[in-house]
Parts: structure tokens; sequence; C-alpha cells
């Protein structure tokens, strides 16, 4: 078994793609690529075509972030108070079960069950030691528990996101957030302020339609 903090101490890379093809094993495209490299901003927008690989690629970046805590860098910090500090990453959706698709992604990707384009699964280096829970089914919550005190949340941005308005985050991410009614106000009245102390980023990912 790989010691966590052996692998805490390794996981120094601030590159996605190379984080998601050594340490996830997994197969990243030029597109998720550029992505990757380009989704540095406070607010950054994603609109690709049907099966681009979104839903993958921001379960990337959760993991990416449940894993090296990024955000806590510009904090004088000792590896012992950044395992044990409570990191959490938010994906909201329309509903529960279409946010839940980053989380189960998440769950695959980091045990080595995601399907490759080749047939084979992803050779995980997290596999089987650092999930410690997942929360799928009622009454809980849903999210992911990770070894080292990170958490990723899945909630419904119903309400202009009540169920998620006094955290604070260090990444967020929003699906098809075309379809909120109120989206600047959504988005500056909840979303950023709860960014406000890690200086966090969120993705605002939607969905090309043909015309």
């Amino acid at each position: 078994m790989i010691n966590p903090y052996a692998i805490q101490t390794a996981i120094t890379t601030k590159n996605i793609t190379e984080f998601a093809e050594n340490v996830l094993g997994m197969q990243i495209h030029d597109g998720q690529k550029y992505w990757f490299r380009n989704s540095t901003k406070a607010i950054n927008v994603l609109k690709p075509a049907n099966q681009w690989g979104k839903t993958t690629a921001e379960a990337i970046k959760h993991i990416f972030h449940a894993v090296t805590k990024p955000q806590l860098e510009r904090f004088d910090m000792s590896l012992e108070d950044r395992m044990r500090f409570d990191y959490r990453t938010l994906n909201a959706g329309k509903t529960y079960e279409v946010a839940r698709g980053v989380l189960e992604q998440a769950v695959d990707i980091t045990e080595g069950k995601y399907l490759l384009p080749t047939g084979h699964y992803n050779k995980s280096l997290l596999r089987g030691w650092a999930i410690k829970e997942v929360w799928e089914a009622a009454p809980k919550l849903p999210q992911i528990a990770w070894w080292n005190h990170s958490k990723i949340l899945i909630r419904s941005w119903d309400g202009l996101g009540e169920a998620f308005k006094r955290l604070r985050l260090a990444f967020i991410s929003v699906d098809e957030c075309g379809d909120i009614p109120e989206l600047k106000l959504f988005l500056n009245g909840t979303l950023l302020p709860r960014l406000f102390f890690f200086q966090g980023s969120v993705d605002l990912v939607g969905t090309s339609q043909p015309k």
C-alpha cells in the first residue's frame, strides 16, 4: 500500500494533465489538455459538444483539488496542517441526479474502474485507499470523503444554491448552467462569495446545442 504522506509529498505538480496521466492513469485528449491549461481564471466557461468528456474533465479537476489542495499554497502551513485541513469542493446541478455524474466518475477514476478508449481500465495510484467514504443515498447529502480531510460535495443549485450558501469552497463546477434562469445573480450572489477565502475558481459547464 502507498503511504499517504509519501504520495502527498510526491504529488506536487500543479499540472492537472500530468496528474491525470501519471497518478490517475487517464488518457486525456487535446481539448481537455487545453481546458486544464487555461481554466485558471476566477470564472471559466466550458461548452463543448456531446461526448467531449466534460463530466470526466470536471471529475479529474475535483480529484486533483482533493488530493493536492492547491488553494492552500498561499498559506504558510505544515504538511500535517495541510493534511488535516477540511478542504471542500462542490459540483452543483439542476438536480442531485444531474450533479451526481461527477461523483460517480470521480469514484470510478480514483478506484481504477474507468474504461478507457483502448478497452482497458485506468490504472490509478489512489485505488483502494484514498477515498474513505462515499455518501450517495438519502438522508445524507452526496459527497466523497478523502483520507486527507478533503471532501467533494454534490448539491442541487435549486433556490440559487440554498444548500451551500454558507460554505467556504476552494473550487466549484456547475453542470448545465445554461438552465439557470438567474445565472448572473447566482454567480455573483452565491458562487463567487463561497470562493473568496481560498481565491478559488468556478467552472460553468454546459453543452452546445445544434441550431
